[in-house]
């Protein structure tokens, strides 16, 4: 089968969180050719039209959808998939619906809440003008808009802020990154990425892992840009993914599959997604992000849980595509 991998143009001298995109793209096209079809690698900026009129002309049986960004556009990748969908073709991953509503922070942590699924309290702008409560403990500045870490360092955990603190602090971030941000409630609690494949029968949670902070002492755990993406930093290099626990962790790991599987069903995600969480001051888990289509490169962590569960590389992404082959 002709196999159109979509993936995110990029500019020159991307940085390595950009990179990456095409770094997962070639990988997926060998396990795609190996798996006995005929991949094309097919960049996708703003001009969709012009996507458009390279998929007509290639006539794909499916598109293996990896745009994460539209020209560095996060909040616009939804746009894809609708696009595909409205060619009349297969596409992998979530829907439109699905990416539009993780595109942006805030609606993720409004829905979580109205579905009563835990995640951490939180401040926009809006509710910092006039009288309010009054924030309570450490808060940790975000960008809504965007994903893999970017714009999260240490720099932006406020210890102690009030209103007036964490409202400056916000409206400087905002500023800075030209786009509007959010202050999460910092838990200081432990780590966890959970993955969910799309199977025949139904959502399927593969081992959860535990993000671990080595020796960071009383240093602050942020899973910011530099630990993600800066090989040369601290950070980068003193945080591990682990899947083995102790006995004792028995029903905590019950639990954060039980509500990454609730978040995949209850807000209607479709193909894979990664639920990441941290533990309150009660050791509750809470949902701290929500990532439909998350990087899915050999070295990634869908992959590293989906061989956890006894799948290969080539495995994964042949479920991947066989669940879009089923939705279509």
């Amino acid at each position: 089968m002709r196999i159109a991998v979509l993936h995110d143009r990029l500019a020159p001298g991307a940085p390595a969180d950009e990179q990456d995109n095409l770094v997962q793209a070639q990988a997926i096209a060998r396990a795609l050719a190996e798996l006995g079809h005929t991949p094309r690698l097919v960049p996708c900026g703003l001009n969709l039209e012009a996507t458009a009129q390279t998929l007509a002309a290639m006539a794909p049986g499916a598109v293996f959808n990896l745009v994460e960004a539209l020209d560095g556009r996060d909040d616009l990748s939804a746009a894809v998939p609708a696009l595909v969908h409205s060619l009349g073709l297969p596409c992998t991953g979530c829907g439109a619906l699905g990416l539009q509503l993780a595109a942006d922070k805030l609606a993720v942590k409004q829905t979580l809440r109205s579905l009563d699924l835990p995640t951490p309290a939180w401040f926009c702008l809006a509710d910092l003008d006039g009288a309010g409560p009054e924030p309570s403990g450490p808060f940790l500045l975000k960008p809504r808009l965007e994903h893999g870490s970017v714009g999260i360092e240490e720099s932006d955990l406020l210890e102690s802020p009030d209103r007036a603190a964490l409202r400056s602090a916000l409206s400087a971030k905002e500023t800075a990154l030209a786009q509007p941000c959010l202050a999460e409630a910092y838990l200081s609690g432990r780590e966890f990425n959970v993955s969910v494949l799309e199977e025949a029968d139904g959502p399927r949670v593969l081992p959860c892992a535990e993000m671990v902070f080595a020796d960071y002492g009383d240093k602050p755990r942020i899973l910011g840009w530099r630990a993600k993406w800066d090989e040369a930093s601290f950070e980068h290099s003193h945080t591990e993914r682990t899947f083995d626990f102790p006995p004792r962790d028995a029903a905590l790991l019950e639990r954060l599959a039980a509500l990454a599987h609730a978040c995949f069903s209850r807000l209607q995600l479709s193909g894979y997604c990664r639920v990441d969480f941290r533990l309150d001051a009660s050791g509750a888990p809470q949902v701290i992000d929500l990532n439909p289509n998350p990087c899915i490169a050999p070295d990634a962590g869908f992959p590293a849980a989906a061989a956890r569960a006894g799948l290969t590389f080539a495995q994964l992404v042949a479920r991947i595509l066989d669940a879009a082959l089923r939705s279509s």
